[in-house]
């Protein structure tokens, strides 16, 4: 099985492992926060979808962004 696994995942290591630190930082943080860009665009219908009601509780992208922060911060300083 590690035999398959190295013949198959082998050149995307070796692909990934080129890329300096520093860009990798960037790249994950940038997929961390593209997503929290694009739900803060959309439009207030589809946010409440479902909810009873519209207090700011039940706001997606505001919980979006608060669960989103923590790992963007450990991405930034790691």
């Amino acid at each position: 099985m590690n035999e398959l696994l190295r013949a198959t995942l082998g050149t995307l290591d070796a692909g990934l492992g080129a890329i300096p630190i520093g860009a990798a930082r960037w790249c994950a943080l940038a997929l961390l926060v593209v997503p929290v860009v694009l739900l803060a665009r959309a439009r207030r219908e589809w946010i409440y979808l479902g909810a009873p009601d519209g207090r700011r509780v039940r706001d997606l992208r505001l919980w979006a962004a608060l669960v989103t922060l923590p790992y963007a911060v450990l991405y930034f300083l790691a």
